[in-house]
């Protein structure tokens, strides 16, 4: 199953357990084939991400720990079906200038970026994790991010 996760040089997070999460959401896969519109929970290989979040906590352990009172870690799920005459390469890019504007923005909240491509009926997945609700929250309202939101309202 195709899957792209973006992987560039994230700022490191401030905590043992939001680094211990990054590395272990590198093993982010599909776990069935219908994936981009079956329940997020069962379609992923959360287990396997859940046993290697624990093995990489022991690797970070310099790192300070997350404040008791922090929130929680926050999924984005975007699922669409596309328009078969839309223009999927303006997409992609407003996609990609996004996601370089919440990287910019926010520095390390944004744990893991993870798309795919379409499959044969035109629908399409992606998701991210963030360290908070409030940092997925404060990028919403950024110009790459309207831009992006304008052409997928367009585009499905």
């Amino acid at each position: 199953m195709p899957n792209v996760l973006v992987s560039g040089v994230y700022p490191s997070p401030d905590t043992q357990e939001d680094k211990a999460l990054r590395e272990a959401l590198r093993l982010l896969t599909p776990t069935r084939p219908d994936f981009r519109t079956a329940d997020y929970a069962a379609s992923f290989n959360w287990d396997e991400i859940s046993l290697e979040y624990a093995r990489q906590l022991n690797e970070f352990t310099h790192l300070p720990q997350r404040d008791e009172d922090s929130s929680p870690w926050y999924a984005v799920v975007f699922r669409s079906k596309r328009r078969k005459d839309c223009n999927n390469v303006d997409l992609f890019d407003a996609d990609r200038d996004a996601y370089n504007e919440a990287f910019k923005h926010t520095g390390g909240a944004l744990l893991v970026y993870w798309y795919t491509d379409l499959d044969a009926d035109f629908n399409c997945l992606a998701t991210c994790v963030w360290t908070s609700r409030d940092k997925a929250l404060s990028v919403n309202s950024l110009p790459a991010h309207r831009q992006a939101s304008r052409l997928s309202a367009d585009s499905i």
